[in-house]
């Protein structure tokens, strides 16, 4: 099997987005998007500091292969610790083993709110992601 390597891009905007949420006193909500099917799936973590009045980030985890988060799912920010976390091969190596599957190399393996859930709290398995910051 292949090593697994995580591009230069993928940690840059994943440290840009933490960077941003940190201490921003988010909140998450979970939606599986109606449209995507198949390989094609993608999983949508809205944040807000308001629902009631607008959505200021939009995360799109696409190529969904696993998660064990449920549609309608929320949750709040970690608020002095990171947000979103990429497991590092020692990580993988033991989800792979609590969870039964195995992980192909270009695959990503995501933890939200990390040290506020269990390790086997929330997660998500995908081959690609987007981070989108909305202004008012």
């Amino acid at each position: 099997m292949e090593p697994y390597v995580v591009s230069d891009e993928i940690l840059d905007e994943l440290y840009a987005f933490n960077k941003k949420a940190w201490n921003a006193g988010l909140e998450f909500k979970v939606e599986l998007d109606p449209e995507s099917k198949g390989p094609s799936r993608s999983l949508l973590v809205l944040g807000s500091v308001d629902f009631a009045y607008y959505v200021n980030l939009l995360l799109n985890f696409r190529e969904l292969a696993w998660t064990n988060i449920p549609d309608g799912a929320n949750w709040p920010d970690a608020w002095d610790q990171n947000q979103l976390v990429l497991a590092d091969a020692d990580d993988r190596e033991d989800f792979e083993e609590r969870e039964g599957l195995m992980l192909q190399p270009e695959q990503l393996l995501f933890f939200f709110n990390r040290d506020n859930q269990a390790k086997e709290g929330a997660a998500i398995v995908c081959s690609a992601f987007s981070v989108n910051w909305y202004t008012r």
